[in-house]
């Protein structure tokens, strides 16, 4: 009745068990499923999933991360050319009753200030206000399909910076939404982590500070930390297996590791 969010354990949403539950008993074969939940003493809240009272249903694209790849969707494709159109698109989306015109407006801003949209006059007059348009950024994030977060983390990081190292690249992706998944540091981990670090040559780890000017902080920052070495260690030797047992993995979490960072490597 637990899952790893990323960072933590949690429980189980009652939405979650009851998908999981309605699977039980073969359609057409059985007349009824029986499902049993085993839950700690400890654990509060395990009577909602008996009586099935059920969280609040919330759109995904309410949220930020989502909102902003569907505002730049609607824009790079032409499906809306301004703020109003970007507005009354969303307003006919199953979200609609969750997402105000401030909020859609605010994050055209944001994404204006962060480089994926321009804003440009009609110069035929032929549209009621200004006209919008994706940037490189903002083509690169739609065409590598990568969250308009990743692209601005990783352009904020690479400006500037003569020289990266491998490490500090792997680092950069590592810390990405994209990349998957989050490898988590427990206390028993944090001696062979260390070690690891030693012999990496890199920038970030000389000057930490500048992890902490982009909000990256805490158990996020030791994953990436992880998630890096993990990929260093895989471009030295390449054994899927060996690799798996010194970092206390399994391989297919090794190998879907790779591909995702291979992904945001490409855009």
């Amino acid at each position: 009745l637990q899952e790893y969010n990323g960072q933590d354990f949690v429980p189980l949403s009652t939405i979650s068990v009851w998908q999981r539950g309605g699977r039980a008993g073969r359609p057409g074969q059985d007349p009824l499923g029986e499902v049993v939940l085993i839950a700690p003493t400890w654990q509060k809240g395990v009577k909602d999933y008996e009586r099935g009272q059920f969280e609040k249903i919330e759109s995904r694209t309410n949220e930020d991360l989502a909102l902003n790849e569907q505002i730049l969707v609607e824009i790079s494709t032409r499906l809306s050319r301004n703020e109003t159109q970007v507005t009354r698109i969303m307003k006919k989306s199953i979200a609609r009753k969750q997402i105000t015109s401030s909020k859609v407006n605010h994050q055209i801003e944001q994404m204006i200030e962060a480089g994926f949209l321009l804003r440009i006059q009609d110069s035929q007059k032929s549209l009621p206000d200004q006209f919008l348009k994706a940037t490189r950024l903002g083509r690169v994030a739609i065409r590598h399909m990568l969250a308009p977060s990743t692209v601005q983390l990783i352009n904020s990081f690479v400006c500037g910076k003569d020289e990266l190292t491998f490490f500090d690249i792997a680092l950069i992706i590592s810390l990405t939404v994209d990349c998957q998944p989050i490898l988590p540091v427990d206390f028993e981990t944090l001696s062979s982590l260390r070690n690891s670090l030693r012999l990496e040559s890199s920038s970030f780890l000389q000057n930490p500070d500048q992890m902490l000017q982009f909000g990256l902080r805490g158990k996020r920052v030791l994953s990436g930390l992880k998630m890096a070495s993990v990929m260093r260690e895989w471009t030295r030797f390449g054994n899927l297996e060996e690799l798996a047992d010194t970092f206390n993995l399994y391989p297919f979490e090794i190998r879907r590791l790779l591909d995702s960072a291979q992904r945001v490597l490409q855009g």
